[in-house]
């Protein structure tokens, strides 16, 4: 597979964003600033992509204990001044793209409900949630004001749950995201 070195996203008025390139011996040199970033093996395959509001210190995590960082062999990161949906936005576009190894392992149902999977792919909870649990979840997470302990038993699904809507680590999370922010910018209006 060949290299990403750059990506043409239309939301940045059709301008290209150079795509920096560091190994894991150079991963102190990331910046710390927002931005959408690509894991590759030693084959160039991707194997994952991210986004972050601070990408150093969100890689650093995922080396410090991550299960795939031993198969880390080069990180590109798209170093640009981006607000949430952009990131989100284009880490969505490369994910349909390029189809990374491990940003497959969330498996989808239907686009308005969502069953929750472990990593083997069993289930480990069969409850389903919809959107509207989905965004007070989220505005109460960006409060700070509840542990998601606690989110998860006042809403009765499993904490995974609440932490896969954390980090939101599933496409239609992503995408329900997305639809809240704007939902939230047009009701600013």
């Amino acid at each position: 597979m060949k290299l990403i070195t750059e990506y043409r996203f239309k939301f940045l008025k059709g301008k290209s964003i150079e795509l920096v390139m560091y190994t894991p011996d150079t991963k102190k040199d990331i910046k710390e600033t927002s931005g959408v970033y690509v894991f590759y093996n030693n084959i160039h395959e991707i194997m994952y992509i991210g986004e972050s509001s601070n990408v150093r210190s969100r890689v650093m995590g995922h080396l410090a204990s991550s299960v795939f960082k031993r198969e880390i062999y080069r990180i590109g990161v798209f170093h640009h001044v981006m607000d949430k949906y952009q990131r989100l936005m284009l880490e969505s576009n490369l994910c349909q793209k390029y189809n990374p190894i491990y940003n497959n392992k969330d498996k989808e149902l239907e686009s308005d409900e969502v069953k929750v999977f472990i990593k083997q792919g069993q289930l480990k909870n069969s409850g389903r949630i919809k959107q509207k649990i989905f965004n007070k979840i989220r505005e109460l997470l960006s409060e700070s004001r509840i542990t998601q302990s606690e989110l998860a038993e006042k809403y009765g699904v499993h904490w995974n749950t609440i932490s896969n809507i954390n980090g939101l680590k599933t496409d239609i999370y992503k995408q329900w995201e997305i639809e809240r922010i704007l939902s939230k910018g047009t009701a600013k209006k």
